[in-house]
């Protein structure tokens, strides 16, 4: 009766039943891998900054949170919490290695307590002549600092870029020397605590928070701050003078924990990696954006600005070069050789970045720091501004003007991989002593 019953029996079959039979059973082998990626539980990265959502890093910090998570594809869920609301840099700092927060941008001051060789990103007198040339140069360095970093338990995702800072008064002064024994609000690290001894005023450090209200009721007569900056946390409200320094293009980085880092998957490191380059192309439009914006709004507010070559600062300067060295050398002795290797490199590279500029592979003008000005803020754009037209991929170098790329970086010679050429590896010259 077994055998009996297999035998075929011929029975008519309805096509199209037949083709819906085959489509249910060929999804239902279908290999696992390839379902939906909103099926998966997605990644929480939590993304946090003390500056405004309206500052060009709260701005890129949206811009990277959008990005993840529409590339992502339901795999990345970021949130991204503005102003302080997770805390200052230091907390944010802690909260990375404790596992508490994923991303944080503007690691600068306290990170340096974390990884003192990362102070070379805000040291005075670099001479930089514009954010662009600033941005290449330190990218060129990127994997020295990153090797210094993953040695800390951080990993750092992008350069911040962003731009010079001067000095605020509530009142009216029009040389370096009026500000003797002023009290000026400092970032409570020890960096900008000597700095701001530099121009002679007494240091008062505090919470950025608190600032506004310092200046207001008078606890303090300044500080050291960009115009962006300033005008983003409201400060020309109640600081009417802008003395036109320039002596320190302060940079930061966006950052994340060695720990997380390596625990992501793959393809995940590779899109995060992605999209944090990218955003710093984004992070560079958007300070000479601001900055034109800021001073509309300064000029609107009253606020009166000495220029840059209006002012006095060969002593300031010559004051500034060798704090820059005892500063670096008292972090030891390890320290103070990455510290070298990095002015060899920047002087090296700068030159070459600033020669290929005049070559025919760069046609368009590199205009020097902007022209000078009346005595009252103007609407003008930032200093040494290019106007940009995207990211060399190879280079990781801006593309300025209509049609023309940036020359390869001189570094990195024909026949290197992606990765080398992206960030090519500084020729480290033998420390001083």
């Amino acid at each position: 009766m077994l055998m009996h019953a297999m035998v075929p029996v011929s029975l008519p079959i309805h096509r199209p039943l037949l083709a819906l039979c085959v489509a249910v059973m060929v999804t239902s082998c279908s290999d696992p891998s390839q379902d939906a990626p909103s099926s998966q539980t997605p990644q929480s990265i939590r993304i946090a900054s003390l500056f405004n959502q309206d500052h060009y890093i709260g701005e890129k910090l949206d811009w990277i949170a959008n990005e993840l998570n529409r590339r992502g594809q339901g795999r990345l869920q970021c949130q991204v919490f503005h102003g302080g609301s997770a805390g200052g840099e230091k907390e944010n700092l802690e909260d990375l290695l404790l596992g508490n927060l994923e991303i944080m941008a503007g690691a600068g001051s306290y990170y340096y307590k974390y990884c003192p060789e990362a102070t070379i990103l805000e040291l005075p007198l670099y001479d930089w002549q514009d954010s662009t040339e600033a941005h290449h140069v330190i990218r060129a360095f990127w994997e020295p600092l990153v090797e210094v970093s993953r040695a800390k338990g951080f990993q750092p995702l992008a350069l911040d870029i962003r731009d010079y800072w001067g000095v605020l008064c509530r009142d009216p002064v029009t040389a370096i020397a009026d500000l003797q024994g002023t009290k000026f609000r400092s970032v409570n690290a020890d960096l900008w605590i000597e700095l701001t001894k530099l121009y002679g005023a007494v240091p008062n450090p505090m919470p950025y928070a608190d600032a506004y209200m310092a200046f207001k009721t008078g606890v303090s007569d300044g500080v050291l701050a960009s115009l962006t900056n300033a005008h983003s946390a409201k400060w020309h409200e109640v600081l009417k003078c802008f003395l036109d320094t320039r002596l320190v293009l302060s940079e930061s980085l966006t950052l994340t924990s060695k720990g997380w880092w390596d625990g992501l998957p793959e393809d995940l490191r590779q899109l995060i990696t992605e999209v944090c380059e990218e955003s710093e192309q984004v992070n560079l439009e958007a300070v000479s954006a601001h900055y034109q914006r800021g001073r509309q709004a300064m000029a609107e507010a009253g606020v009166t600005l000495v220029e840059h070559d209006q002012l006095d600062l060969s002593e300031i300067q010559t004051k500034a070069r060798h704090f820059r060295d005892q500063y670096m050398r008292a972090k030891g002795d390890e320290v103070y050789a990455f510290y070298q290797k990095w002015l060899e490199h920047m002087s090296a590279t700068k030159t070459a970045w600033r020669e290929s500029a005049s070559s025919e592979l760069n046609p368009w003008p590199r205009p020097n720091a902007r022209p000078p000005t009346t005595n009252r803020l103007e609407s003008d754009s930032f200093p040494g501004s290019n106007e940009t037209r995207g990211i060399d991929r190879a280079t990781r170098s801006p593309i300025r003007g209509p049609r023309y790329r940036a020359a390869p970086h001189p570094t990195s010679p024909p026949g290197k991989t992606k990765s080398a050429q992206r960030f090519p590896e500084a020729a480290f010259a033998q420390s001083h002593n």
